[in-house]
């Protein structure tokens, strides 16, 4: 599943079948809600969210999670099987884990947006 649509504010999934979500370039994004707990959803990516400011995600077969070039989001996983985790930011954001197995991280926190 892709998504890559500039009027966009909220996205909730409840139980899909899919086994990746991508986002790119849902500038105003503000709001994402998923629940994943008896499907192989694997992998979600997000890029070019710039005002995503909430995000709660249960997945329990989540294994690969990406998200940058957001401003100041909040977001939670629930993700018990998550390996691969890559977080591009800014200082204001927070994010919490709960029950990783991590094989690999990688977190790069910026000092400010430039919203121009």
């Amino acid at each position: 599943m892709c998504i890559s649509n500039s009027s966009l504010r909220s996205f909730d999934i409840k139980q899909s079948k899919a086994s990746e979500i991508q986002a790119y370039q849902a500038v105003n994004l503000e709001s994402l809600d998923v629940i994943s707990l008896n499907f192989e959803l694997k992998s979600m990516i997000f890029r070019e969210c710039y005002y995503l400011k909430y995000m709660e995600i249960s997945a329990r077969h989540l294994k690969m999670f990406q998200l940058g070039g957001c401003c100041d989001v909040k977001a939670t996983l629930n993700t018990p099987e998550i390996c691969n985790f890559n977080f591009e930011d800014y200082l204001k954001s927070e994010f919490s884990l709960r029950d990783p197995k991590l094989w690999s991280a990688s977190i790069l926190l910026w000092d400010n947006w430039d919203e121009e």
